[in-house]
């Protein structure tokens, strides 16, 4: 969230300068667009690439198992059962990709 809030400041700063040329704009647009992106998830996608593969169950058991830490983008994604980041988490990933899909 800090990412974004400092584009979002940085964008407004060149918004209010009057100065400012339409390269900068778009610059700051794209710059806001991309810190809104990293912010966005999908339940099942720890990786972020927009597929639901045996890697997010592989880094989501990793995680579970302490291996590997995720970013707090990465371990909202990962936690699609009530306990969070946990290896039932990392199955229910796995059951998905292998289209015995579960609820989550």
């Amino acid at each position: 969230m800090a990412a974004y809030e400092a584009a979002l400041e940085a964008a407004r700063a060149v918004y209010a300068d009057e100065r400012a040329d339409e390269a900068a704009l778009q610059a700051a647009q794209q710059s806001v667009q991309q810190a809104a992106l990293a912010l966005s998830f999908a339940q099942g996608d720890v990786n972020g690439d927009t597929e639901i593969t045996i890697v997010d169950a592989l880094m989501t058991l990793q995680a579970a198992a302490g291996q590997i830490e995720l970013s707090a983008r990465a371990a909202r994604a990962a936690a699609v059962t009530d306990d969070g980041v946990s290896a039932a988490a990392a199955l229910a990933i796995l059951q998905y990709t292998t289209h015995q899909h579960m609820v989550w």
